[in-house]
């Protein structure tokens, strides 16, 4: 038999074998490039979050420092309703939507860095020596 009729009775075959590879390997790498488009994707969520974490962190110092020195003479819930009602106020100016218990862990975490840079720290009595009645 001669080479050449082998060869055109095998390039159907050959054709066919060449156009799954071709498509085994694009396969691959196209899910290999979309894995890494939604890795991008994720880390650029996690940065953007991490802004708007900042963002909303100041807004509600903001919040409770107009509490603190407009409604010094109200209690802590209603300092704290005053405080909610700019921080939405603000919000909804931003076109901003955001949960109430995420507005109120947020204006206690500006409640609790206030208090804990304002606040002095107690003073650590301890003992001196053994004997029990001398102190620091």
């Amino acid at each position: 038999m001669d080479w050449n009729q082998y060869l055109v009775d095998l390039s159907p075959a050959i054709t066919n074998l060449c156009i799954a590879v071709f498509t085994l390997i694009f396969g691959i790498l196209g899910r290999y490039v979309a894995k890494l488009i939604n890795k991008k994707n994720e880390l650029l969520d996690a940065k953007l979050n991490e802004a708007q974490r900042q963002f909303l962190s100041i807004i509600a110092k903001e919040a409770f420092a107009l509490a603190e020195t407009e409604f010094k003479n109200y209690g802590g819930p209603e300092k704290f309703e005053r405080a909610k009602d700019y921080f939405i106020t603000r919000l909804e100016k931003l076109g901003i939507d955001i949960s109430d218990a995420d507005i109120k862990a947020l204006i206690e975490k500006a409640v609790l860095e206030y208090n804990s840079n304002v606040k002095p720290t107690p003073k650590v009595v301890g003992v001196v020596s053994d004997n029990q009645d001398q102190y620091l």
